[in-house]
């Protein structure tokens, strides 16, 4: 049964809200980066297009501490019901897997993570 686009709206709105941000050097819940600096980041999504297909993006910029060390190549991020542990939720590659060294930052502009309903 498909929603239309007020069931997606409705959906999103509940599956984003006070969600944490993952990345990942391989498919997860697996391959969570550990150490190194690295933390969830607290994200939070607003419907930038729709409805059907109804999509959200992040609205504010997501910016991760620097690495204190190699966090590898990121191929991955997850949305986590929590700041650690947690249930994940969603996930996805990220189209261009990106090395983290020490000193860099991973970040996403506002808009840049985008989920639909589809």
């Amino acid at each position: 049964m498909p929603l239309i686009g007020n069931g997606e709206v409705i959906v999103l709105d509940a599956l984003l809200a006070g969600r944490f941000l993952s990345l990942h050097t391989g498919e997860p819940p697996a391959s969570e980066i550990a150490g190194g600096g690295y933390a969830r980041q607290a994200v939070t999504f607003n419907q930038t297009f729709g409805p059907n297909p109804t999509v959200y993006g992040n609205s504010e910029l997501i910016q991760f501490p620097a690495a204190t060390s190699d966090w590898g190549i990121i191929s991955h991020f997850g949305i986590w019901t929590a700041e650690s542990g947690g249930e994940l939720l969603a996930y996805n590659v990220i189209t261009v897997p990106k090395p983290i060294e020490a000193d860099d930052v991973a970040r996403w502009h506002i808009h840049s993570l985008l989920v639909d309903a589809d």
